[in-house]
């Protein structure tokens, strides 16, 4: 059975560039991604955040992929090197991309 892969995306965002790791199943993907906004109250923490928050997603993320599923965390910008909203237009952002390039 082929194993599980990943793709860093570089998403456009209004107000830079946002990083997004895609989980992606072997073979097809069987519906829409999950994405994945990690814990930190907006000022703290990171995709792959080494609290508590990374190894919910890593379950989450085990469950989706044998089940054919896809898992996006986002990187979202922190308030202290951005303002709020920015870390939501960030999140939006990577919804938008993931959505119109499903599939690819």
């Amino acid at each position: 059975m082929a194993e599980p892969t990943w793709i860093e995306r570089h998403v456009p965002g209004r107000h830079g560039e946002v990083r997004v790791r895609e989980y992606l199943p072997p073979g097809e993907v069987a519906g829409p991604r999950l994405v994945w906004v990690h814990g930190g109250g907006w000022a703290g923490g990171d995709k792959r955040d080494i609290t508590g928050d990374e190894i919910q997603m890593n379950q989450v993320k085990d469950i989706l992929l044998e089940h054919g599923y896809a898992l996006a965390p986002v990187n979202y910008r922190l308030v202290p090197n951005g303002t709020f909203p920015e870390p939501m237009q960030d999140i939006a952002a990577a919804v938008r991309y993931l959505k119109k390039h499903a599939g690819e």
